[in-house]
């Protein structure tokens, strides 16, 4: 029988833990000019962190902007942030600056990434933030509440900058960086929105990193997750979306998404921050999903750019221990009057509707209901 924390009931409060009010204000920071990181178009730099065991962290990141004529009011920025064994990427730097977006992308392991951009290079040590000279402890909470401040920190170095729009900006954080954007979402309400990519679910566990902040979220939450996550799984993925409550902005669930630090590139991610930041259409949302009488149903709150595509995804591996290694099938659904439906196959363990508004065969453009555990 799983344990119930007392977080997991909603009553962790970040300001145990972070002070908002000293982590809005810009950290000091100085260019940084080792070749071995240098990149065109970027500038490196690296930033005072929080105080941590007595000494000032620092951490390194990359600022850019975008080509062409800044908009009025400066260019609307991201916060990007890698995932585990990963870095400041450049690669990623410029794929967002290319979409319209100023970007920092700060490294949260206390590294310095190399300039021949290779993705499973994860950069060398610059000088430890924390108590350890290595790659992050996954069970240190004090690492972790390091690295969240951190990260508000150069949120509040990107707001800084007179090129950037100060009332538009998105985190966007990958695996375990999304798991930060559980936490920094508690405690920086100045982003427009938190896209979370892969994780930032909610778990019955003591780790620290286990979504016990999701109740105090205070910006928009959008995530795009797989259904077979070895780091996670449709249940708790389906519990982080009920405990952000009214702070769930959308989501798109993919039947066996790969998971990588090319989820940088998936369009869903654009789509949406487009959306919150350029005011464009954003992804198909649906409703509350509800199941009766044999059949699967949830209205449609936003057509995105137009339905082209409805479908039922769902896994009959009831015995299946493993929530990686069950087998999810897709089957076209009926849109009709504003409602997405579908007649629930025999057996079924576990099912959402999916609806598409562009006709791709990943299904990456679209948004998607609950999660319905049978």
């Amino acid at each position: 029988m799983s344990r119930t924390l007392p977080w997991l009931n909603g009553n962790e409060d970040p300001r145990k833990y972070w002070n908002f009010e000293e982590l809005k204000n810009p950290p000091h920071y100085e260019i940084d000019h080792d070749p071995r990181s240098a990149h065109e178009n970027m500038t490196s730099v690296i930033c005072d962190g929080v105080m941590e065991n007595g000494r000032r962290t620092k951490f390194f990141a990359y600022i850019a902007y975008p080509d062409g004529e800044m908009p009025d009011g400066g260019w609307p920025g991201i916060v990007l942030v890698h995932g585990g064994g990963g870095t400041a990427f450049a690669w990623a730097v410029e794929l967002w600056r290319s979409y319209g977006y100023a970007v920092i992308a700060p490294d949260w392991y206390g590294r310095r990434p190399l300039n021949d951009d290779r993705i499973k290079e994860p950069g060398e040590t610059i000088r430890p933030y924390v108590a350890f000279d290595r790659p992050h402890h996954y069970d240190d909470q004090n690492a972790h509440i390091t690295n969240a401040a951190n990260l508000v920190l150069a949120h509040s170095l990107l707001l800084s900058l007179e090129k950037v729009n100060t009332a538009k900006t998105a985190y966007i954080g990958l695996s375990w960086g999304s798991w930060y954007g559980a936490i920094v979402t508690a405690i920086d309400p100045r982003f427009r929105g938190i896209i979370e990519i892969y994780l930032g679910d909610r778990k019955d566990s003591d780790l620290f990193i286990n979504g016990r902040f999701l109740h105090a979220a205070k910006c928009p939450m959008y995530y795009v997750v797989g259904t077979n996550d070895s780091h996670g799984s449709p249940e708790t993925l389906q519990a982080a979306f009920d405990a952000c409550g009214g702070m769930l902005g959308n989501r798109t669930m993919i039947v066996e998404l790969p998971h990588s630090h090319q989820g940088f590139r998936f369009s869903a991610c654009r789509r949406y921050a487009d959306a919150v930041l350029y005011g464009v259409p954003g992804l198909p949302r649906l409703g509350k999903t509800a199941v009766e009488n044999g059949r699967i149903s949830a209205d449609v709150k936003d057509e995105g750019k137009g339905i082209k595509q409805v479908h039922l995804c769902f896994t009959t591996d009831r015995q299946e221990g493993y929530p990686n290694r069950r087998k999810w099938q897709m089957l076209p659904a009926e849109y009709c009057g504003g409602k997405i439906s579908a007649g629930l196959p025999e057996n079924v363990f576990q099912c959402f509707l999916s609806a598409c508004d562009e006709e791709t065969a990943d299904g990456y453009c679209c948004g998607t209901g609950d999660v319905i555990t049978l």
